[in-house]
């Protein structure tokens, strides 16, 4: 992702443009890694959240929860569209395609990244533990589901996912 990253958006500091340096990107290669993200780093998390380890601890904290609810659907996105969002992007993207039980989840996201009081239902930090799991456990089964339906005529992956 770094280097599609570089590729389109990056600036210069010191040498050359990022244009004149011909990063290799690959949109089958940057999709295939990323799915490959999401079923080892995130189902790790998501496992990891849901038991009783030190990492289920801190999922209890708001910050910890987040960093999953937004980080599994930019990988999501980037399966889907080729490019990469930002944590905001990505939940306005989850907020389109997931099924509206995440919706509240990934709202209290948002609102923690904004500096917003947690939403009524995430007040309980081991209900936020719990949802935050199952919900990155979800989007990582909907991404393996959407990398399948690809069209093998255009590339494109079916839109809406439930």
């Amino acid at each position: 992702m770094t280097w599609h990253t570089l590729a389109e958006h990056g600036i210069a500091v010191h040498g050359p443009q990022p244009q004149r340096l011909r990063i290799h990107t690959d949109d089958a290669q940057l999709r295939a890694w990323t799915l490959a993200n999401l079923n080892d780093y995130w189902r790790r998390w998501a496992d990891a959240v849901r038991g009783h380890s030190w990492m289920a601890v801190k999922a209890r904290w708001r910050r910890f929860s987040t960093w999953g609810v937004l980080g599994a659907p930019r990988l999501h996105y980037t399966i889907q569209t080729g490019a990469i969002a930002t944590k905001e992007a990505a939940a306005n993207h989850a907020l389109e395609v997931f099924d509206p039980r995440w919706h509240t989840l990934i709202e209290d996201a948002v609102a923690f990244l904004h500096g917003d009081p947690a939403h009524d239902s995430y007040r309980d930090p081991v209900r936020r533990r719990r949802d935050s799991a199952d919900f990155v456990g979800y989007v990582v089964k909907v991404a393996e589901q959407a990398a399948t339906m690809r069209d093998a005529s255009t590339g494109d992956i079916h839109r809406r996912v439930t």
